[in-house]
């Protein structure tokens, strides 16, 4: 036990790798929780671990009509970008560039900037859901 968290350094390692998958998409608890042979419950446990302790940040979705069918999960991103690229094996720029994950890597490097910068909570941070707005947010 360490922090108070009772977590296994094995698991909460495959965790981070796993996570490091999502980096920039939309969270899928279940999906996670089958391949860690755990629960939905636990697997939103260590996320808001990671959450709590500043290392992945989470964005929600912006919806405005409660009942039309739209994604109400949200988005992940390794808040430092650094822990990201070491999970993803990326050590030197070739690996950067030939890497799928590319786009969210600037993703999430960038609303981590513009949050500090502009000095706002992750809080008030949304990503939108639309295509159209999808392109220009992204």
């Amino acid at each position: 036990m360490a922090l108070g968290f009772d977590l296994s350094p094995q698991v909460m390692h495959k965790f981070w790798i796993m996570l490091s998958v999502y980096h920039g998409q939309i969270f899928n608890a279940s999906e996670l929780s089958t391949a860690l042979m755990g629960s939905s419950t636990t697997v939103v446990c260590y996320l808001q671990i990671l959450q709590g302790t500043f290392m992945i940040g989470v964005l929600q979705p912006w919806f405005e009509n409660m009942k039309k069918r739209q994604i109400k999960t949200p988005k992940l991103y390794f808040k430092d970008i650094g822990i990201f690229n070491y999970l993803a094996l990326i050590s030197v720029l070739s690996d950067l560039t030939h890497n799928p994950k590319i786009g969210a890597i600037w993703e999430g490097f960038a609303i981590e900037q513009i949050i500090t910068c502009l000095q706002i909570s992750e809080e008030d941070c949304y990503f939108g859901q639309h295509k159209i707005m999808q392109k220009l947010i992204c």
